[in-house]
């Protein structure tokens, strides 16, 4: 059996003709997942005294852009944020909003200041204040809040890091690697227009298993799309899933592959 943590996904489609993948420091945005040891937290906290507090797994994603570069800090800009307070199976809480975020590996700070509507709530500021770094950027671990967990407040704990960059070129597939953050992966690739066309059926969709277990960042295929036809690709590593979070992510990856003649078994 196979040992897996925490989980990230790469999603990439490939046509006749496809642009490369821009880096995270171009001026575009980068995609980031709420980790599992996300938080969501509503009601009293210390000093005060009453007696209610919720708490709640959070999930979601976000982008994060890169804004401006200072002396000392670097400044992001935090958008499409996308989050839920998962209360149960058939119950949560949707936030939204926008902001920023500043980080400086020379002074071993950061800050995230957003905007957020959670749930019927009016939209609030919620930050973080200068604090320490908790992990080597880009991963991100930070706690927000409204009142800076004082009495009455919301406070959410953050563990993110951005998803993974997949880059399909005719005849192979390249990823990056975080500093340090090495793992096995398992690549899948499938039918785009069928994909498309059954809304996310991955079962339908999924062609072959280009790779198990697989050690390495470059991986070859030797398949080619014709003229209006394309190939989805999907890589998973740690707690193997394939599903990146996101709500724009349509069918159940998972289960859809998991269902396929063509899983990674």
């Amino acid at each position: 059996m196979r040992s897996r943590l925490r989980g990230a996904a790469l999603l990439a489609g490939i046509l006749a003709a496809s642009p490369a993948v821009a880096q995270f420091y171009d001026g575009r945005t980068r995609l980031y997942r709420l980790e599992p040891e996300s938080t969501f937290q509503r009601g009293c906290f210390p000093p005060c005294l009453c007696p209610y507090l919720e708490t709640a797994p959070l999930a979601g994603t976000f982008r994060l852009g890169l804004a401006a570069v200072g002396d000392v800090f670097d400044f992001y800009e935090v958008s499409r944020i996308r989050w839920k307070a998962e209360r149960s199976n058939t119950d949560a809480i949707p936030i939204a909003g926008a902001g920023y975020y500043k980080v400086s590996t020379i002074a071993g700070l950061q800050q995230m200041w957003v905007d957020l509507t959670v749930g019927a709530d009016p939209p609030a500021r919620f930050d973080s204040g200068e604090a320490g770094l908790a992990v080597a950027f880009p991963r991100i671990e930070v706690t927000i809040s409204i009142n800076g967990g004082y009495c009455h407040d919301t406070v959410l704990d953050l563990r993110a890091r951005p998803t993974m960059r997949l880059r399909a070129d005719p005849a192979e597939l390249s990823w990056g690697e975080e500093p340090n953050d090495t793992a096995p992966w398992d690549v899948m690739y499938g039918d785009l227009g069928v994909l498309r066309s059954t809304g996310g059926d991955f079962a339908a969709a999924s062609r072959a298993c280009l790779a198990r277990d697989y050690w390495g960042s470059v991986l070859p295929y030797e398949d080619d799309p014709g003229p209006d036809q394309g190939f989805w690709f999907l890589a998973r590593r740690y707690d193997g899933t394939f599903a990146d979070g996101g709500p724009e992510q349509a069918g159940d990856p998972d289960a859809g592959i998991a269902n396929s003649t063509a899983a990674c078994r």
